[in-house]
């Protein structure tokens, strides 16, 4: 069984998480005005880690930022989301 868990957003963020992330299905803003993104979860999953990379339009992306899963607009800019999931225990 999967569900979709809402995730508030920090410039880099890594995290081991006691659930299994499936998917990220969307990026944007919560009712609040913090940057979220929303992803499909299997509370019943092995842990995974998760990193998420935030890039500012003309930034370089680097390498290893992993799956652009969306972007979303902050005032004046437009931020870029990346995100790698990989189970707990694996170098990402």
């Amino acid at each position: 069984m999967t569900v979709i868990w809402k995730y508030p957003l920090a410039s880099k963020w890594v995290e081991n998480v006691d659930v299994c992330m499936v998917r990220p299905v969307h990026v944007g803003l919560d009712p609040q005005g913090r940057a979220s993104v929303w992803i499909e979860v299997d509370p019943d999953g092995d842990a995974t880690n998760c990193t998420v990379t935030i890039v500012a339009t003309g930034e370089t992306i680097p390498e290893d930022a992993g799956q652009y899963v969306g972007s979303f607009v902050d005032g004046a800019f437009v931020w870029h989301v990346y995100l790698s999931i990989s189970p707990v225990g694996v170098d990402q």
